[in-house]
């Protein structure tokens, strides 16, 4: 597609999801009709795995790729996902989000307006890791079951967790020109358990990387516990049950969203 010829947003949500999980991005996609009226400058996808085409395709406001669907396979539908965003739009950012979780547009248009030019943001895992980060959180989701007793290798780099995380188009492009060579994308390939956020940490946060991809991290806390946090100063949470929230402590609530404290009612 030409340059011309491209759809402009400034802002292009993509929410990973899947047909086993299409319940979440239903109740997700319901909440988000509340906010249509805000989205002027951003455009929202649910991507979807094995679309059973050739080609990929927007349908409403889904995304179907032609990439595989299996949790360990998630490098390779992400850079399916992001070349099919780089060549058919023309765009600031690239969210990149999981289906378990809410993005609050009033407080993220605060967050990105007042931050200065920035390539990679989120929550942050790493060498400096908080102590109870979970190293299992591939379970009972992998295709492969032998995946799913195997805990991920400590973290020796830094990288922004998958469940929200904002990309530059410089630092997409800088993706898609450095993925090939990978270590997670060719586990990947192999169909090994391959990470989708370890990768894009791995390409973005590499020591020569670091003088031209300026790097984010401003993830918080909650719950360490139960490994609750937030990114875009508080304009994410994560984990979030869609179909049944937690009961919450007043602490809690303030990092909870007005839609999500309403959903059951």
């Amino acid at each position: 597609m030409s340059k011309q010829n491209k759809l402009r947003f400034k802002y292009v949500v993509g929410i990973h999801t899947s047909q086993k999980t299409i319940t979440k991005a239903n109740a997700l996609q319901k909440l988000l009709d509340k906010d249509i009226d805000k989205f002027k400058d951003m455009k929202i996808l649910f991507t979807y795995g094995n679309s059973n085409s050739n080609s990929n395709y927007i349908q409403n406001n889904n995304l179907f790729l032609n990439s595989p669907e299996t949790y360990e396979e998630l490098p390779i539908k992400t850079i399916s996902f992001l070349k099919f965003i780089n060549d058919t739009f023309t765009y600031q950012y690239v969210i990149k989000m999981d289906d378990d979780i809410y993005l609050d547009i009033d407080k993220f248009y605060n967050f990105i307006t007042n931050l200065p030019s920035v390539d990679y943001a989120g929550f942050f895992h790493g060498k400096r890791a908080h102590k109870n980060t979970p190293r299992n959180y591939h379970f009972n989701k992998c295709s492969d079951s032998s995946f799913n007793e195997i805990i991920y290798e400590p973290y020796d780099y830094d990288f922004c967790n998958g469940a929200c995380c904002l990309l530059s188009s410089r630092a997409v492009n800088f993706i898609l020109s450095n993925y090939l060579d990978n270590f997670e994308y060719i586990r990947s390939l192999n169909k090994k358990k391959g990470s989708e956020d370890r990768m894009v940490g791995q390409i973005l946060t590499s020591v020569p990387t670091l003088k031209n991809i300026k790097v984010i991290k401003n993830g918080t806390w909650v719950d360490t516990k139960n490994n609750i946090f937030s990114t875009f100063n508080d304009s994410v949470l994560h984990p979030i049950n869609l179909e049944k929230m937690p009961i919450l402590t007043p602490l809690k609530k303030k990092f909870i969203f007005k839609q999500l404290l309403n959903y059951e009612k």
